[in-house]
């Protein structure tokens, strides 16, 4: 075998190995998602996103080590946590913009392959390097993998500057006493449920949805199952809110189904659901988090 022959056959299974698509950002832009043979430690996969700038290609991550940072602890990052990671980064080559906190590179085609596979490889490191002195809720459910409208989600929303009033993943009991996996939580005095006579303070739950999934309708009546038993539970005499956000990935009619039942079930219930990947529906979404926060943080 010559190296020329062994070249093609890297190149190949490279490219095998690499998935690449065009993917919508929660800006609006579009750019090339491109999903690694690299996993985070929790067993997710890696993406990196590729577009041009002033002719320029740009790599970034999408704000997924701000996330994250975000998600390490349930009080937010530490300083060491963050002059670690700002190493890491300093010493890869890479800048972290600070108004959008995308993680990212300039470069050309010849260094294209090179720096795809570095910012995943910092990526991956990021979950290992940031000590932990106690395991905390998430932290102990590390196992659960966190899907691409959480991590969507949750970038928005640090974007937003929201971080220091939004619990990251974390497990809660219901009504009937189950424990469930929210993606992210906060606290509001502002009363937005139907209803409402009094400003106390509100618990709002997050339950996020991939509905690119094998079973899309089981997925989303067993969500419908959760959103039901938090809503009707109380929380220390708090009252309770539940959001319902779901995406699709990649649209197709067996996604369909899944999608009207959690739009209804938001229309017709005490708890309301919203399209991540439609702009309208996602708009509304930020918009009532927004609300929210605003008071909250006034």
């Amino acid at each position: 075998m010559n190296p020329e022959y062994l070249k093609k056959v890297i190149d190949r299974q490279f490219s095998e190995w690499m998935g690449v698509s065009l993917h919508p950002m929660v800006t609006g832009d579009e750019v090339c998602q491109v999903t690694l043979p690299l996993l985070e430690p929790s067993g997710d996969v890696i993406s990196v996103y590729v577009t041009e700038s002033d002719g320029h290609i740009v790599i970034h991550d999408g704000g997924h080590i701000s996330a994250l940072l975000f998600e390490s602890r349930r009080n937010g990052p530490t300083r060491p946590d963050r002059e670690a990671v700002q190493r890491l980064l300093s010493d890869s080559a890479l800048k972290k913009d600070l108004e959008t906190g995308l993680v990212n590179v300039e470069t050309t085609e010849d260094g294209l392959r090179y720096w795809l596979m570095e910012l995943a490889r910092v990526i991956a490191l990021v979950p290992v390097l940031i000590p932990t002195s106690s395991p905390t809720p998430q932290r102990a459910n590390a196992a659960r993998k966190v899907g691409r409208t959480a991590r969507e989600l949750t970038n928005r929303l640090v974007q937003e500057g929201f971080s220091h009033v939004i619990v990251p993943q974390h497990t809660v009991r219901g009504l009937t006493n189950r424990s469930h996996w929210v993606d992210l939580s906060y606290t509001t005095t502002y009363p937005p449920f139907e209803g409402s006579k009094e400003d106390s303070g509100k618990i709002v739950y997050i339950l996020a949805v991939d509905l690119d999934v094998t079973k899309p309708l089981d997925k989303a009546d067993k969500t419908i199952a959760v959103a039901n038993d938090l809503a009707w539970s109380v929380d220390n005499g708090s009252e309770i809110g539940v959001r319902m956000v779901y995406g699709f990935g990649r649209e197709d009619w067996v996604q369909e189904p899944a999608a009207k039942l959690l739009a209804a079930a938001g229309e017709k219930s005490s708890y309301s659901s919203y399209s991540w990947d439609d702009k309208e529906g996602q708009s509304e979404f930020l918009t009532r988090v927004g609300q929210d926060l605003t008071v909250n943080t006034a």
